[in-house]
């Protein structure tokens, strides 16, 4: 249904933007690199079923867009904002 959809992608939008706070408190280059290949390695699986979830919805391709946008656009964010916070301190 499209607000079990809704749910998803928020529920999945607020995980991305969590792992995008996460990656500033990595502080080597080992541990930055295993980071980032964990977020590679589950974010298309994560994409993929937000995708289906949100075609299956029949949501007008507008409101799709957008949604989806929005989960995309989260990650980067919590990346800048995690760097942000982590100089302020």
């Amino acid at each position: 249904s499209k607000t079990q959809a809704l749910i998803f992608v928020i529920a999945l939008s607020m995980h991305s933007f969590l792992e995008g706070l996460g990656m500033a408190s990595k502080n080597t280059k080992e541990h930055l690199t295993l980071y980032l290949i964990s977020l590679f390695a589950h974010k298309w699986l994560e994409a993929f079923a937000l995708g289906v979830n949100v075609m299956n919805a029949a949501f007008t391709p507008l409101y799709s867009f957008l949604m989806i946008t929005f989960y995309a656009f989260l990650t980067p964010f919590g990346i800048v904002l995690g760097i942000v916070f982590e100089q302020l301190t």
